[in-house]
């Protein structure tokens, strides 16, 4: 009788285990930041493991930089019934056959599953959904409850994407839907998804304010690679790599030449086909702009490397959504170019941007309790 109570003591006071499926692994520092965030705020009442949903290493080599690259260069100009072909098939090849034991791992290791942040419930030509669609099957397999939180959702899925998201979403082992933006709520409801959701602000505000150091404060210019925009890019807005490396060239310059100051930076969020586009850029500005010093910042592998770009920089340029959010959360003058339609609702100026860091730390402590106790 004793060892029984000790033991049901023991299992009361438990600490609960989440797995936190996002995009931790990435090289963009804004997908990184946001898993930080989600770790840092649901840390405080269970115990948080970050995988990425991708299968992707924290450690990031030389071939996965090159395999990254060479796919952000040649996609965007591939016919797109080509293009959906070959990535769906490709992501049902990785990730439902090579990559099983990882999403069974993941899911066994966990009390429940958090999949959180990012756009994930967009299509990619079926890359997403290929991931999705393994980790859903390991989650049933295996019995585990799981909700989805601060995920944004674009239009334009695929058949495949259609039938893995709303398997995903409707599945009565969802116990909680939280989207980023009301714009991501009318997407699944255009697709007929039934389950309920609510919305909250990008998790990437749960982390709260950030103190930039002290340091020398120059404009700088947050880069995206034109082959980024024409892939995912609004309609209307976005063009051909070729038109959108002009008209970014010409806005950057623009944008440089109104500058009081003699000095520009050039940065990326940390994904190589951007740092590559930024090193380019410098080398146009150079030859255009004399009279200016265009220095480029090494590119950043975390979202503390891309805090100190930050404290760099007097007022900022974006064409990265997260690297307009860590900038109010430091306090710094941002202007986010509005090529993708997920920032549309984004509110960064100081006086809201408090209301979201409360709004998206209570979502996610009340999806992390709702998951565990169901």
């Amino acid at each position: 009788m004793v060892r029984e109570d000790k033991a049901s003591a023991r299992l009361k006071h438990k600490v609960a285990t989440i797995a936190l499926c996002g995009l931790a692994g990435s090289s963009n520092c804004g997908d990184q930041l946001i898993a930080q965030a989600l770790s840092q705020v649901l840390g405080q009442s269970a115990r948080i493991i970050p995988y990425d949903i991708l299968a992707n290493r924290k450690k990031r080599g030389a071939w996965y930089r090159l395999r990254r690259t060479a796919a952000a260069l040649i996609m965007p100009q591939l016919p797109p019934p080509l293009r959906t072909c070959l990535v769906t098939a490709y992501a049902k090849c990785v990730f439902l056959l090579l990559r099983r034991s990882y999403y069974d791992l993941l899911v066994r290791s966990a009390d429940a599953v958090l999949i959180g942040g990012g756009q994930l419930l967009r299509d990619n030509d079926g890359y997403m959904a290929g991931a999705m669609d393994a980790l859903h099957r390991a989650m049933c397999r295996h019995g585990r409850n799981y909700a989805i939180i601060g995920c944004g959702a674009s239009p334009g899925w695929g058949a495949y994407a259609q039938k893995v998201f709303r398997r995903l979403l409707d599945h009565p082992q969802n116990r909680a839907t939280v989207l980023r933006d009301e714009a991501s709520a009318r997407v699944l409801r255009d697709y007929g998804i039934r389950c309920p959701c609510t919305v909250a602000p990008d998790m990437a505000f749960s982390g709260g304010w950030s103190k930039a150091p002290a340091a020398g404060a120059v404009p700088a210019v947050c880069t995206a690679s034109p082959y980024t925009l024409a892939y995912y890019g609004r309609t209307g807005i976005r063009g051909s790599p070729r038109q959108n490396r002009k008209r970014m060239l010409d806005e950057i310059r623009r944008y440089a030449a109104a500058q009081k100051e003699a000095g520009l930076l050039l940065f990326c969020n940390g994904n190589p086909e951007d740092f590559l586009f930024a090193r380019w850029l410098q080398k146009k500005l150079r030859s255009m702009l004399p009279q200016k010093t265009i220095c480029l910042a090494a590119i950043p592998h975390s979202p503390e490397d891309m805090a100190r770009i930050l404290s760099q920089c007097s007022c900022i340029r974006s064409y990265r959504m997260h690297t307009a959010i860590l900038a109010s959360l430091m306090r710094i003058p941002c202007t986010l170019v509005p090529w993708d339609a997920k920032a549309d609702s984004l509110m960064l100026d100081e006086s809201h941007v408090q209301e979201q860091i409360d709004r998206a730390r209570t979502a996610a402590a009340s999806v992390a309790r709702i998951v565990l106790q169901s």
